[in-house]
């Protein structure tokens, strides 16, 4: 499960009702459907595409998660980044607004 979704939700714009509170990574079947076209394919040696399948494609599956959590944590940074700055000059023209008070003298 990735929990950096704040890129998925700008991507996902204002239906609100779509925005995924977590995003789940594949599993093995979801993996080895994807894969079946690549293992078809395979050399017909010995026991070449169960091998194959017992140790490439889990190894496949593990960096794969690990670099589509890196990537939606990368998005996720930048998009918060971008939206603490909007904050920020937010703040900062708050404070030039005509009701709030200026006075620099204290006391």
């Amino acid at each position: 499960m990735c929990w950096w979704t704040a890129y998925d939700c700008l991507k996902r714009g204002w239906r609100i009702w779509t925005w995924r509170l977590r995003i789940p990574h594949d599993d093995r079947e979801a993996v080895r459907r994807q894969w079946r076209p690549f293992l078809d394919r395979a050399p017909q040696g010995k026991d070449f595409r169960e091998r194959l399948e017992r140790v490439l494609l889990p190894r496949f599956q593990a960096a794969d998660q690990v670099a589509t959590h890196y990537s939606h944590a990368y998005r996720g940074a930048y998009v918060l980044a971008y939206f603490l700055a909007t904050v920020a000059v937010f703040v900062t023209l708050l404070g030039t607004l005509p009701f709030v008070p200026h006075d620099l003298r204290r006391g």
